[in-house]
């Protein structure tokens, strides 16, 4: 199969994907909002406060700028580490790159989580 055709068939389906990919994200979103009725019409049928049910009454954990900053970091991480691995090593990029980013991007996910569980305990004891 020549490079072209193959540029060609991904032209070709890229449109289908990306209307798939919409309507994909707008159905999560329809079934979110549906489900979220769903469990205020249960709470109101039982004779119980709808409320409860709302995000608003939820613990609250605050914006997740820490998540976010720790996730970043260690994708930043995961590309410089796999820069390093693809140098020094005779391994492939396109294996070097993804594992170290996915490697780095967990590892921060889960000191981020770590993090919680501390704060979690210290304000909840």
């Amino acid at each position: 199969m020549s490079e072209e055709l193959v540029y060609n068939i991904i032209e070709l389906f890229m449109p289908f994907l990306g209307i798939g990919l919409s309507f994909m994200v707008l159905y999560i979103i329809f079934y979110a909002i549906k489900s979220e009725n769903k469990a205020k019409m249960a709470l109101i049928e039982k004779g119980m406060d709808p409320s409860l049910a709302s995000k608003k009454h939820r613990r609250n954990r605050g914006p997740g700028h820490l998540k976010t900053g720790l996730f970043l970091i260690g994708l930043a991480l995961g590309i410089l580490m796999g820069y390093v691995l693809y140098i020094y090593t005779e391994m492939n990029e396109w294996v070097t790159y993804p594992s170290m980013i996915l490697l780095f991007g967990g590892i921060s996910l889960t000191a981020y989580h770590a993090i919680e569980r501390q704060r979690d305990e210290f304000v909840n004891p």
